[in-house]
């Protein structure tokens, strides 16, 4: 299952502060921008708290990421929920949004290797990486991936979906908060 993404109150980053309610919503799907109780979707539904993470929460989650790779696979579907979890984490904690952007691109790559582009997982790895370039300023390629969420959870969700609805949201709020 996967959650919804963003509602703000206004530009460029969101907070995590409704990060819990978020991943309880979703399985799995930042501080300028204030979010909605569906903003991310997190991979596997660990229910992690939101902007009260602690390094040991992170160091958790690469173990986590670590065990998951080594059992089945670095390319395997649990190891890109460890990383989704590990990647919403770190971008909580603004402690390396470097590292969370490589790994939101490496989850997308992996889902549209397993599954194709327009599977529930995939997309649900498109949103948080839209998600993730508009909070870092990256307008052009969240912008590109709003849309592509938008689309394709329409098509395979339906247009009255809550995933469908809230790609749309984040969609519109992008728009609004950056006068389109």
């Amino acid at each position: 299952s996967q959650t919804p993404s963003r509602r703000a109150g206004h530009r460029p980053t969101r907070s995590h502060s409704d990060q819990a309610s978020r991943r309880q919503s979703r399985q799995a799907s930042p501080e300028p921008r204030t979010p909605t109780p569906t903003s991310y979707t997190s991979a596997a539904g660990s229910g992690h708290g939101c902007g009260t993470q602690t390094p040991m929460g992170v160091q958790q989650a690469r173990r986590e990421l670590e065990a998951a790779q080594a059992t089945y696979g670095v390319d395997s579907r649990e190891a890109l929920h460890a990383a989704t979890d590990l990647a919403l984490m770190l971008e909580e904690e603004r402690t390396s949004g470097e590292e969370a952007g490589l790994l939101l691109r490496r989850v997308l790559a992996g889902y549209e290797a397993l599954h194709g582009r327009e599977h529930q997982e995939t997309l649900r790895a498109v949103n948080n990486l839209a998600v993730y370039l508009d909070n870092a300023g990256d307008r052009e390629g969240a912008l590109t991936l709003y849309r592509r969420a938008v689309v394709g959870r329409r098509r395979l969700l339906g247009a009255s979906n809550p995933y469908t609805l809230d790609s749309l949201y984040n969609l519109a709020s992008f728009l609004w908060f950056n006068d389109n």
